[in-house]
């Protein structure tokens, strides 16, 4: 994939950077033009051409400082061979997992986190987007001193006004397990909206803020974690614990694994977790 971004990059007159990361089905490579350095996404193949539809459709209708901005969509040819390149905003700052690693957010950082993304959600909502996979690894940062968080990868987003293009006899649904919500992990198509969302940025909340999972208990694995999930159980009394010391039941709220019992409005978990965060 270096070769096709660096044809690329001569063919625009652009200057080739590095690369900067990639997953299943693309690649991610910085490039430089004389407005600054941006990202070159290059799609492998085997990629879903209906997903990809989803993705591109959905990130151009989107228009959020908390989301990537996507400013062109070109097929390019090279060595006679064609390919799907994304150009986006270059995200200098690393990854959410990426500050993770060197330790939890102070919780007041958490708390603003927190606003944000619920923001991308009340944004999220009128379009009929499901991001569906909300995970440290997709929430970005502009620099390395910004705590604005940007959220990346429509790869599996579902638009509720269009036929889904995930097979009903799936026994799970697209998403990150340790992330997705129950519906996601038991590919309940007719209940995942934004409360499936919701759970997920829940989870990664909590993850920045106690460095668990909110289903964990002792001597419980990654997997058995998500089994805990997709059987319906509640979240551990040591997470509930935890939030009511910091005083944001809302959090405990977010991660309730039938929908019906998280918030039913984005506007109702925005005024909750502004009233208990003061963020």
């Amino acid at each position: 994939m270096e070769e096709v971004a660096r044809a690329f990059a001569t063919q625009r007159g652009l200057t080739f950077g590095c690369r900067a990361g990639g997953g299943a089905f693309k690649e991610t490579f910085l490039i430089e033009s004389a407005a600054g350095p941006m990202a070159l996404k290059i799609l492998r193949s085997g990629h879903s051409a209906a997903r990809l539809e989803r993705e591109i459709g959905a990130m151009l209708r989107c228009s959020h400082p908390n989301i990537a901005r996507v400013t062109e969509v070109v097929e390019f040819t090279h060595q006679r061979n064609p390919y799907i390149c994304l150009v986006e905003e270059f995200l200098a700052g690393g990854t959410l997992q990426s500050r993770l690693d060197r330790g939890l957010l102070e919780t007041t950082q958490a708390f603003e986190l927190g606003r944000e993304l619920i923001s991308v959600l009340a944004h999220l909502v009128p379009l009929g987007l499901v991001h569906r996979d909300f995970k440290p690894e997709n929430i970005m940062f502009r620099d390395q001193n910004s705590m604005l968080p940007v959220v990346v990868d429509f790869g599996i987003v579902r638009d509720l006004g269009k036929e889904s293009v995930t097979e009903s006899w799936f026994v799970r649904g697209p998403g990150t397990p340790l992330f997705a919500s129950p519906e996601q992990l038991n590919n309940r198509k007719e209940l995942i909206d934004w409360r499936s969302d919701q759970f997920s940025i829940g989870v990664t909340l909590t993850y920045s803020l106690f460095g668990t999972h909110p289903f964990w208990e002792p001597g419980l694995n990654d997997t058995e974690m998500v089994e805990r999930v997709a059987r319906y159980d509640n979240p551990s009394d040591r997470f509930l614990q935890g939030v009511l010391n910091l005083g944001v039941p809302a959090l405990h709220k977010m991660v309730m694994p039938y929908p019906i019992q998280r918030f039913r409005k984005p506007s109702d978990l925005q005024l909750a977790w502004t009233t208990e965060t003061g963020a």
